[in-house]
């Protein structure tokens, strides 16, 4: 297969419209939204701080180590969540995910501070992003997590090849990661994920495909495997690769394949673009039961909930629209301290943008589109609502996808082209010329 004709800009759908679609949002808009948007919620928060800058992140970061830095925007943070309570109400925490940077930084004290700020239920799931290299400095830390009710875990693993960590800034050995893991282990965690990233700097097929052995050998509950993003114009510290260390689209292509084969051999289950779980993991049992919607924070369970987020440059959805915190520092803290919530970006959407997002969503997350759920939520006829789309499936992907008189369905080979596939409902992206995406392969 000729890959190069696959290889080109294009959105992971983690929302829709993206982001490069969003313009200024404000306030009272915000406002309006959490006044309507019910009293179940799920929340994510950002912690930005990381004590050093990993080469290929592509995240929202503030390098530091300076505590006092860290609390007080602990203290802006809880402030926000007050601001929350007063706009739209106590809404009880269905899923509460902490994300980063590294929220590592915090300490017991700081997460049960959070904690008590927040209406968390007995039911409610708790989940955290954790750096494997900060664990063996904090030698009860996973002990803690679990006491305070964190019952979902997330390990940043990346890459086991030592040469490759040396690239990309981040020494973690893999002795080190499998202590860390088997610590894990023995406390009720009832989900590990390992979150890897392949064609980084450095990386070979051969290498990365034992990378996946050896994550296959501890066998995590469920798997994240992302493509790397190169974009030194918005990431610029990327800048330190050249484009001769990274894996060519063909090879990059190939490791993915070979990855997700393995993987399925080894009884995990495919979820959507980049995610794998063992079928005992409430995520495989979601997907089974076509519950999952694609976030981003990756898969989770569709509740049919708004979606909070708090903290720098954090991203909620509220009513079917978006909004998004500012990524200044400075400003975050002075909005929130002066009694305003700190919104900066967002999208209010259109009939038409929540059609296309529910399609995409569907796509993302089962392979397929239910026709007769689709006339049920829209009012529409799927074939008749996306008669253009279709006829450009068929010019491009026609090996892809069956088109059945009850569902569209993405075949296993198109699976490996969800972006592509998803792409074609984008009505956006046909009239942008914004170039703010990773390559496609």
């Amino acid at each position: 297969m000729n890959i190069e004709q696959f290889v080109r800009p294009l959105p992971r759908y983690t929302s829709y419209p993206t982001v490069p679609e969003w313009g200024e949002m404000d306030e009272a808009s915000y406002c309006k939204a959490l006044k309507e948007g019910g009293d179940r919620a799920s929340v994510y928060i950002h912690i930005p701080f990381c004590p050093s800058q990993c080469l290929y992140c592509g995240c929202s970061t503030i390098v530091s180590r300076d505590k006092k830095v860290k609390q007080r925007y602990l203290q802006v943070l809880l402030k926000e969540i007050e601001l929350i309570h007063k706009v739209g109400g106590r809404k009880k925490v269905v899923h509460l995910h902490f994300g980063g940077g590294s929220p590592t930084v915090l300490s017991q004290k700081d997460i049960a501070l959070i904690l008590d700020a927040l209406s968390i239920g007995s039911d409610s799931v708790l989940s955290f992003e954790v750096d494997p290299r900060a664990m063996l400095r904090k030698k009860n830390y996973l002990s803690m997590l679990n006491q305070l009710g964190f019952r979902h875990i997330s390990f940043g693993v990346q890459d086991f090849d030592p040469y490759v960590q040396k690239k990309i800034g981040r020494m973690q050995p893999y002795e080190d990661v499998k202590g860390v893991f088997e610590e894990a282990r023995s406390f009720s965690f009832t989900s590990i994920n390992f979150d890897l990233i392949y064609g980084l700097p450095g990386s070979k097929q051969e290498s990365f495909l034992q990378t996946i052995e050896k994550t296959i050998e501890l066998r995590p509950h469920r798997i994240a495997l992302f493509s790397y993003a190169h974009m030194p114009q918005i990431k610029k510290h990327q800048s330190i690769f050249s484009l001769e260390e990274m894996p060519t689209p063909q090879e990059k292509f190939q490791i993915f394949s070979a990855s997700r084969e393995r993987l399925q051999a080894a009884g995990y289950i495919p979820i959507g673009m980049d995610h794998f779980a063992l079928p005992e993991d409430q995520l495989a049992k979601a997907f089974e039961k076509k519950q999952l919607i694609r976030t981003f924070q990756g898969y989770m369970e569709d509740r049919g909930i708004s979606q909070i987020g708090l903290g720098l440059t954090s991203i909620g959805s509220v009513g079917g629209n978006f909004f998004q915190n500012t990524k200044d520092i400075e400003r975050y803290i002075e909005e929130i301290e002066r009694g305003c919530l700190p919104i900066e970006k967002g999208k209010i959407c259109t009939q038409d943008d929540m059609v296309r997002g529910y399609v995409i969503s569907q796509l993302m997350s089962h392979f397929e589109v239910d026709k007769r759920r689709f006339q049920e939520l829209f009012c529409q006829s799927f074939d008749h609502y996306f008669s253009k789309e279709l006829v450009s499936l068929d010019a491009f992907f026609e090996t892809f996808f069956e088109n059945r008189k009850d569902k569209l369905v993405i075949l296993e080979e198109g699976a490996l082209f969800l972006r592509h596939i998803a792409s074609c409902f984008d009505t956006y992206l046909h009239k942008s010329r914004k170039q703010s995406f990773s390559l496609s392969i």
